[in-house]
C-alpha cells in the first residue's frame, strides 16, 4: 500500500506507524512473535517506500 501510494501515503504515515508501534510494544507472548515479526517487516517496508523525509 505504502509503496503504491508513495508520497500520497505520507499523510497517513503517522496513523499507521502509531498502530504498528502499539502492536510491536504489546506482542510479547510467544504465540504472538510471528505477528510481531511481520509488523516489524511492515514498518521496514513503509520506511523504504516513504523514505527518510
Amino acid at each position: 500500500l505504502a509503496d503504491s501510494a508513495q508520497e500520497k501515503f505520507e499523510e497517513h504515515y503517522d496513523k499507521f506507524m502509531k498502530c504498528l508501534k502499539l502492536i510491536i510494544e504489546n506482542t510479547i507472548l510467544p504465540h504472538l512473535l510471528i505477528l510481531r515479526g511481520k509488523t516489524i517487516e511492515c514498518v521496514s517496508l513503509i520506511g523504504l517506500a516513504v523514505g527518510k523525509d
